[in-house]
């Protein structure tokens, strides 16, 4: 699977695509866009732009990787040609000299390429000839060279569009037609104008710039497609397109696909270029359509062998083969001994290569069974863990509350109770852990709530006091810790005459509730430190007789006198 960076530029800004491209099928890792203050690419302006680029890829985070880069409708020329059938090495010299003629620019200024598009009635051969100019090329070079990048292929956005559409159609991104082989066209739209078209089964038939005009009004826009659709219908030998496709995103009432669905007499059809891609959410909607030609260049690739017209590395004449007979049979002789030879050695290679992979599959199930194994015993050790630190000490929360405690003589504690939270179940951990790996943690939230606990339980004391400011002092106390103590509330107390104010009134209830968030031991402020007693050392006894000491305990082997 090959990894490339697709890249778009125009009057707007950078449109970058990370993925690969390997059978078909693309993945599109990241994206990226900067926006374009100042003249187009141009040879005078590749530098600058190429370290704008640098920094944007710097800035996304995207690594480095060989490029497919877009080429404007304004910056080529199409050209359809028709020459007899000829031998492989010989078509590009027959193509080229054929697609010359009637050309108003300088030939020699220009880079050509072409892509095969089938054959007349008559037996000849047709295909489109695609003109750009070299400085243009030459730009795109010094473009890649300027970020540290190598240019692998240059591809007139037209093509780009089109295979970006038709993925689109093909992955149910987008409405398709009766028939895959249909006649469709396509649309790239943006403020400066955009660019028409049309193509039948992903082949590029017939293109051409939109002038900014077109997009100042609707009526105008309407007025060019429809033009372009009869010019197109007449070159096509009367066949017209059974759909339009605009690059563009967002819901059916907005945009320009709800305008123009009005006023032609096809179908039109919108494709977000990043839909069902992993990263096409993250792009605000009003610029996905913007990554029509980079997507389309990795939908090119992935197509494959080569990129269809490829300015870096056009249709070139090939080496006249060797037509010497001799040659060719002893070529043909050594061919068949180095087969054979091969052929006998590969086969004890690819014995040997089975048996190993037999062995190395084995060792794949013992180890698949063994990491199921080890995952449940870590998926019990974290639950029993996450049971653990939900868990509150109640003796050390007594002995804090012994110091919070104002004066035990003029108050009393009467009730305690606690309620432990309910703690979540196993399908909602899965959950919070799969939002975890979604949205990893930052290290600035780990820290804030390392610092800041969420409670798992709740307190609460029931005293009795005829001073209610010593009820208020036990509150106070908790919210002087708040990180362990939230929320603390007192209701209840005396009614009446004495209450209140430090009275000598009637004794009354007061309950006083707090959430508590869990602590490791060493957190805690207070803690017990108890010394034993000392047992005073027994003098010892002395026989008058022997003088020999004698024990605090009674011998049972003595005998006495």
């Amino acid at each position: 699977m090959s990894r490339y960076l697709a890249i778009d530029i125009d009057s707007h800004g950078l449109y970058v695509a990370s993925g690969s491209a390997h059978r078909g099928k693309t993945a599109i890792e990241k994206v990226a866009f900067a926006p374009i203050e100042g003249p187009p690419l141009s040879p005078g302006t590749a530098v600058a732009l190429g370290r704008q680029l640098k920094d944007l890829l710097k800035h996304a985070g995207l690594s480095a990787a060989p490029v497919l880069l877009c080429l404007g409708r304004d910056k080529i020329i199409l050209k359809d040609v028709v020459h007899p059938k000829t031998t492989g090495p010989e078509e590009p010299v027959i193509v080229r000299f054929q697609a010359v003629k009637d050309l108003t620019n300088d030939a020699d200024e220009m880079e050509l390429d072409y892509v095969p598009t089938g054959e007349t009635t008559d037996g000849q051969r047709t295909a489109l000839a695609v003109f750009a100019r070299k400085d243009a090329v030459q730009a795109a070079k010094m473009f890649c060279e300027a970020a540290g990048l190598k240019l692998q292929g240059l591809t007139p956005r037209p093509f780009a569009a089109t295979a970006a559409a038709q993925a689109a159609v093909a992955t149910g991104a987008a409405e398709p037609t009766d028939d895959p082989a249909d006649p469709v066209a396509v649309l790239t739209l943006s403020d400066s104008g955009g660019e028409f078209t049309a193509a039948k089964a992903g082949r590029v038939l017939f293109t051409r710039m939109l002038p900014v005009q077109s997009v100042q009004s609707e009526a105008a826009l309407v007025s060019e497609v429809r033009r372009n659709l009869a010019v197109f219908s007449g070159l096509g030998g009367g066949e017209p397109a059974r759909a339009v496709y605009v690059a563009e995103s967002g819901p059916p009432e907005s945009g320009w696909t709800f305008r123009l669905a009005a006023g032609l007499p096809v179908p039109v059809h919108r494709f977000d270029p990043l839909a069902g891609t992993a990263i096409g959410e993250e792009v605000p909607v009003a610029s996905r359509g913007g990554f029509v030609g980079a997507v389309g260049l990795l939908a090119l690739a992935a197509a494959g062998p080569a990129l269809p017209i490829n300015f870096i590395s056009p249709r070139q004449p090939k080496a006249e083969p060797n037509k010497s007979r001799a040659r060719l049979i002893v070529a043909a002789l050594a061919a068949m001994l180095l087969l054979t030879i091969g052929g006998i050695f590969g086969y004890y290679v690819l014995d040997g290569k089975d048996k190993e992979l037999a062995q190395l599959t084995n060792e794949d199930k013992a180890l698949d069974i063994a990491i199921k194994s080890s995952e449940e015993n870590e998926n019990r050790l974290n639950a029993a863990e996450e049971f653990q630190h939900q868990t509150i000490s109640i003796p050390d929360e007594l002995y804090e509350l012994s110091y919070k405690f104002p004066d035990i003589e003029r108050m009393k504690l009467s009730e305690i109770s606690f309620e432990l939270m309910k703690l979540p179940n196993e399908k909602e951990r899965e959950r919070i852990a799969k939002d975890l790996k979604a949205k990893p943690m930052t290290a600035a939230r780990k820290k804030q709530l390392e610092a800041n606990p969420q409670p798992t339980g709740s307190f609460k004391f029931t005293v009795t006091t005829s001073d209610t400011r010593q009820a208020d002092s036990l509150v106070k106390a908790f919210v002087g810790d708040s990180k362990y103590y939230q929320k603390p509330l007192k209701t209840g107390g005396a009614t009446g005459s004495g209450a209140g104010g430090g009275g000598r009134g009637r004794a009354a209830p007061y309950y006083i509730t707090t959430k508590v968030a869990p602590r490791k031991p060493g957190e805690y402020r207070h803690k017990l430190k108890v010394t034993g007693p000392v047992v005073p050392a027994a003098a010892p006894g002395f026989d008058n007789a022997t003088g020999d000491p004698l024990g605090d305990f009674d011998d049972p082997n003595r005998e006495e006198n």
